[in-house]
């Protein structure tokens, strides 16, 4: 359990120095803030931190991939 403890802290502070980082290079907005909110609560609720969001990457590279539009247009 202390290792997963361990990758949700990782992750988390990966999380929130890429989202500083955007931020201040000028790429934030109230969607990314919306994005990173959500993805953080579910790092932190998770079992599995390092599986969650190996699965969440996973759907955001098939998305790119599909062809589909990005912004939840249907």
């Amino acid at each position: 359990m202390a290792t997963l403890a361990a990758d949700a802290s990782r992750i988390l502070g990966q999380l929130h120095a890429n989202h500083a980082a955007n931020t201040a290079a000028g790429l934030g907005s109230p969607q990314m803030d919306a994005f990173h909110n959500l993805l953080v609560d579910l790092v932190a609720e998770a079992k599995d931190p390092n599986s969650l969001i190996s699965e969440i990457a996973d759907l955001l590279t098939d998305h790119l991939h599909s062809g589909r539009p990005v912004g939840g247009a249907r």
